[in-house]
Parts: C-alpha cells; sequence; structure tokens
C-alpha cells in the first residue's frame, strides 16, 4: 500500500469508528476543491519556508464546514511534511467508500453525446453485470467515430469504430 493508501485506510477506520464516513468523504472533497481553486494552496501546505503553525492555522477556514476529524488529521499530515500526498489521499479514500458501499466506476466515451434513455440502459446493463451499482462518467470525443468504448475496474471494453479500425490495421500490419 502507498504511503497516501496508509493515510486514507487510517483515516477511514476514524471515520467509520465516529460513523462519519460520508460526511469526511463529503469534506475531502471540499478540501480537494479548495486545492484545485486556490492558486498555490497546496505548495503553501507542503513548502518548509512556511511555519508549520501557519500551515495548520490554514485549515482553521474549513472549520464549521468539513468533521472535525478532517481538519486533524490533515493537521498530523501536515506535520509530518505529507501534504502533496492530500489529492492522492483523497482518491484512496474514495476507493475506500466505493468498496464500502459497492460501487463501481466506469467512464464511457461516445462520439456524440448519449441520450439519457441509453445512458440509463448503459447503467442498467453494467449494474446487471457486476452486481454493483455503477457510477459512470461520460465522455465524448468525437476521435472514436461511432460506438462506445469503456474503462470499468481496470477492463478497457471497446465498441468504437477507432477502436475496430485499430485491431483492423494491426491485423494488416502482421500480413
Amino acid at each position: 500500500m502507498t504511503p497516501a493508501g496508509e493515510y486514507a485506510s487510517a483515516l477511514f477506520s476514524l471515520a467509520e469508528e465516529q460513523n462519519l464516513t460520508a460526511q469526511v468523504q463529503d469534506g475531502l472533497h471540499l478540501v480537494r476543491q479548495v486545492i484545485a481553486e486556490t492558486d498555490g494552496y497546496l505548495e503553501y501546505l507542503a513548502s518548509p519556508a512556511v511555519p508549520k503553525q501557519a500551515r495548520i492555522h490554514s485549515l482553521q477556514a474549513l472549520e464549521g464546514q468539513v468533521p472535525e476529524c478532517v481538519i486533524s488529521f490533515l493537521a498530523v499530515i501536515l506535520t509530518h511534511r505529507r501534504a502533496r500526498l492530500i489529492p492522492e489521499m483523497i482518491t484512496e479514500y474514495d476507493k475506500l467508500c466505493d468498496l464500502k458501499y459497492g460501487i463501481v466506476r466506469a467512464v464511457a466515451t461516445t462520439a456524440v453525446v448519449m441520450p439519457e434513455s441509453r445512458r440509463k440502459a448503459l447503467e442498467a446493463a453494467l449494474a446487471a453485470r457486476t452486481g454493483k451499482n455503477v457510477q459512470v462518467q461520460y465522455v465524448t470525443d468525437p476521435a472514436v467515430i461511432g460506438g462506445i468504448r469503456i474503462e470499468m475496474d481496470g477492463v478497457l471494453m471497446d465498441g468504437t469504430t477507432l477502436g475496430r479500425l485499430k485491431q483492423l490495421k494491426n491485423v494488416m500490419e502482421r500480413l
């Protein structure tokens, strides 16, 4: 397990003990948003030039918006000079929540926007196949030309025209 995974696992255990798993996840998503929207904030948190207390004090802006255990946990991370792991730790925490709640994430790529009726049918088919709640992120990429490419649980199912053309090219190159 990576260091970020170990931190995420520790926070997940703490959140489960306090029955705050979902609230902590929401709090971590807010932290990710703050980091993404505040230029240089992650660098500030990671900088040895900034006194530790100043870095920890900057977390107080999150008070009342995230569970106290998230702020305390982030303070521990800052104390151990692991601020750069925060985004990866949040991703690992999300994976632990997905396991707990039986969620599988998938990415479906099509050349044009998929109609809502087809989205629902795809989600139902994937849920039936996995026996889990599948959350699909839809991506539009004209380069696929037609069809659909699905990435789920590390498996790529490519039914796109582009994918078929690549397969044909590979066969032709072997001749």
